[in-house]
């Protein structure tokens, strides 16, 4: 409304995720430029659970871009971003980080960040350079690790519901490195330097050594990897990540993704073409489609029971083109996905919780501490860009000491 207030528009709530049953919201709503505040959300979030709750349905689970604070909530407290908090060479940064953006995003009953980026910046002229922890595999591993931990560690406070939010670890892989410095453009990487470089972060952010610290859930890339678009990879997303990498957790697309493979990638001739791809060559859960629910939710069934053939004699194969599409996608490959989406929310507490409208994390948002903690992230990350007689460092009335180290520290 025009006071700011939030109307839930109930027959679109009882639509959507009630007849529909669609699982998931990512990202923010369109609010005319407006941000909600936690309570806004909070009451959308209500709103969408008590229609859940009476078509018996598992709850919704929503994620935003929280990716340094909780950008998309009005008063929050926005951290520096991530090549900032790698300069401080401080894991604890990046560990606070995470925690005050998984407290705000909380805050407005919201239980997934889409965040951290484990991407490497070897690319200069990609335009999403900022968002990284940089171009050392060690440096993004561990910064990114800690992060993730900030995100995922559950609430001190019983009260304080929802307690505990899933990281998002992205873009897998190789999306940080266009090979012509454009944003979404395909990635050439030498498969040994796949596994040296880029895939470290990613096998420490997956092989975390507890609950917090093992990444919940990943977004695959825009991206093709060796000409091959990640939202249907089977080397990357079922070989790579599920079996070498013993990734179990939800991978959800980037947005749009699947339907790129027709109109960006263009190897599919239509979204039920593009539904059959990916379920057939990646291990993709949750596609992140912005607009076309109910034609997405029709090609999957399509996928399954193959009910647009209408030459019964046609060969298991009914593509003339490569890849060769079969005929329908067995159900247990949409079992496969449901069981993760479902476990996912189960970790986070959406079944034994329930978001109310009122919260002891709504206060907290854009608390004084908050501020004191962000703005002392930005001080220990300032970087000398140009010297302006700062260097050489001259000697006051008191001694001097400078730690000059590293290979060529000589």
């Amino acid at each position: 409304n025009d006071d700011g207030t939030i109307v839930p528009l109930y027959d679109k709530i009882l639509y959507y995720f009630g007849e529909l049953a669609i699982g998931s919201i990512l990202n923010c709503p369109n609010t005319n430029g407006q941000q909600w505040n936690a309570t806004q959300y909070r009451e959308v979030v209500t709103a969408i659970r008590n229609v859940t709750d009476e078509f018996g349905l598992p709850p919704v689970i929503w994620g935003l871009d929280s990716v340094h604070g909780a950008n998309y909530v009005h008063g929050a407290i926005v951290t520096p971003q991530q090549i900032n908090l790698a300069a401080t060479f401080n894991t604890t940064v990046a560990y606070e980080a995470g925690r005050l953006a998984s407290k705000d995003t909380r805050a407005a009953g919201i239980t997934w960040l889409f965040s951290p980026i484990l991407g490497l910046a070897l690319q200069p002229s990609w335009s999403r350079v900022y968002e990284t922890f940089g171009e050392d595999p060690m440096v993004v591993s561990e910064m990114g690790a800690q992060l993730i931990r900030g995100i995922q560690t559950p609430d001190d406070d019983e009260d304080a519901v929802p307690r505990r939010a899933a990281a998002c670890a992205k873009h897998f892989v190789g999306y940080s490195m266009p090979r012509t410095g454009h944003d979404r453009s395909p990635a050439w990487i030498p498969r040994r330097h796949l596994y040296q470089y880029f895939v470290q972060p990613w096998r420490r952010a997956i092989g975390g050594s507890d609950d917090e610290g093992r990444v919940l859930t990943v977004m695959e890339s825009y991206s093709e990897t060796d000409g091959v678009p990640n939202v249907a990879n089977f080397d990357a997303t079922r070989r790579l990540l599920r079996e070498e990498l013993g990734f179990e957790g939800v991978l959800v697309t980037d947005y749009h993704e699947i339907l790129n493979l027709v109109d960006w990638h263009r190897v599919a001739a239509d979204g039920y073409e593009a539904v059959k791809l990916m379920l057939r060559d990646s291990s993709v859960d949750m596609s992140m489609v912005p607009l076309e629910v109910e034609d997405f939710a029709q090609q999957v069934r399509t996928a399954v029971t193959g009910s647009l053939i209408v030459n019964a004699d046609e060969p298991e194969n009914i593509s003339s083109r490569y890849p060769a599409l079969p005929r329908t996608i067995d159900i247990g490959r949409i079992n496969e996905s449901a069981e993760r989406v479902v476990a996912l929310k189960s970790q986070l507490g959406m079944f034994s919780e329930k978001v109310a409208i009122d919260s002891p994390l709504i206060e907290t948002v854009g608390r004084a501490e908050d501020r004191s903690l962000a703005l002392e992230m930005t001080r220990q990350s300032i970087v000398m860009v140009e010297n302006h007689d700062t260097l050489p460092i001259s000697a006051t009335s008191s001694p001097v000491k400078v730690h000059v180290t590293g290979p060529t520290s000589n």
